[in-house]
């Protein structure tokens, strides 16, 4: 099925902070893990996530690389505002 892929692989220095990103997109990943436009699988591996997409054509697997990306993105932006939450309020351990 697939003619194009591509591997994404993303480290964070923290252990929590790439917990929290997998979550973000794992579910996601697992409900539309076959689509028209392709399919993709999500792992982590330590600190590390790595994003496996498989499509048919190139617009396919752009769309489906946007969408994790941007997915990820913003969880990313809700970490880092519950982190400035945190330091606001001078309690607790980062995220």
């Amino acid at each position: 099925m697939s003619n194009y892929t591509a591997l994404i692989s993303i480290s964070s220095p923290s252990k929590k902070i790439s917990d929290a990103l997998f979550k973000a997109i794992y579910p996601d990943s697992e409900e539309r893990k076959i689509t028209p436009k392709g399919s993709v699988k999500v792992s982590l591996s330590g600190n590390t996530i790595v994003i496996e997409v498989f499509a048919k054509d190139l617009t396919g697997l752009r769309a489906i690389v946007n969408s994790y990306l941007r997915n990820l993105m913003a969880a990313k932006r809700c970490i880092d505002r519950l982190n400035t939450l945190k330091h606001s309020t001078a309690t607790g351990e980062d995220f």
